[in-house]
């Protein structure tokens, strides 16, 4: 079994924290609010650590068949580059 890289341990292990910190920091504000503050928190942070070909967002997701699903508080699209 390999050993896991110390590195990468260490940058989520770091990412972990921040991310701790901030739900920390919303503890006693309104439930509406904390979840806001939370969404926004790790959308920027997601926009940070991911290929800048991603796009996070938040919203209603349908499917073909038209069928919607409930709130999605972050949702992740991949944005098509064409050549």
């Amino acid at each position: 079994m390999s050993r896991a890289n110390p590195h990468l341990l260490q940058r989520l292990t770091a990412f972990q924290q921040a991310l701790m910190a901030q739900r920390a920091s919303s503890i006693g504000l309104p439930t509406a609010v904390a979840g806001s503050e939370r969404e926004t928190f790790l959308r920027e942070f997601l926009k940070k650590v991911f290929p800048a070909h991603r796009r996070f967002t938040s919203g209603v997701i349908t499917d073909a068949e038209g069928y919607l699903s409930g709130q999605v508080d972050i949702a992740v699209a991949a944005i098509l580059i064409l050549k």
